[in-house]
């Protein structure tokens, strides 16, 4: 069964779903699409396939395809927000005009795998955690910030109101501002 998630704003529902099985360009595929979104070139690690339903009944789709870290969709893949879909996929974050999936941009940020991406609880941008850094990303994907660690952050994410606590493989905790990504050792 294929991971999907799905987000309602406005008049739009957005269903994201992994989509392995998909061939780009191919009259053989199970599903089809609007749009192909070939962020590198293949073969792809991770394709997310995406679905707007507006409740005018204007139905849009695309496909992204990407290599990096692979990825797969989960609650805090994508954001919606102000008629946007952020979307992280491998080491990219992407950003899609609804509800016809216009790609805006996408901006590699993190040197392996996004994990998960939130939105900062004072709306004053994104806070992408990756395996190798956190980064900042404003909502014209510009990278404000980014701060690594030691190892890979895998162990413990948690995003408060200015900061973000994470903890990295060797269970090194840390704590990032997030105005200013300044980062500091807190075990």
């Amino acid at each position: 069964m294929a991971n999907s998630v799905e987000f309602r704003q406005d008049s739009y529902t957005v269903t994201i779903t992994h989509e392995q099985g998909y061939t780009p360009g191919s009259a053989d595929n199970v599903h089809t699409f609007d749009k192909e979104y070939l962020l590198d070139s293949g073969p792809f690690v991770s394709m997310h396939a995406i679905r707007c339903a507006a409740a005018s009944g204007d139905d849009h789709s695309c496909i992204l395809a990407a290599n990096g870290g692979s990825t797969t969709v989960h609650a805090h893949s994508a954001i919606v927000r102000e008629g946007r879909l952020y979307v992280a996929i491998c080491d990219k974050v992407c950003c899609l005009s609804l509800p016809d999936l216009q790609m805006m941009w996408h901006v590699p940020a993190d040197g392996a795998t996004c994990f998960e991406l939130y939105e900062l609880e004072n709306k004053q941008g994104l806070i992408v955690h990756g395996e190798l850094s956190i980064s900042r990303l404003s909502y014209s994907g510009d990278i404000l910030w980014s701060a690594g660690g030691k190892d890979i952050f895998t162990e413990g994410f948690k995003l408060l109101a200015d900061v973000v606590e994470v903890e990295d493989f060797e269970h090194t905790q840390y704590r990032i501002d997030t105005k200013t990504g300044v980062s500091t050792i807190i075990t």
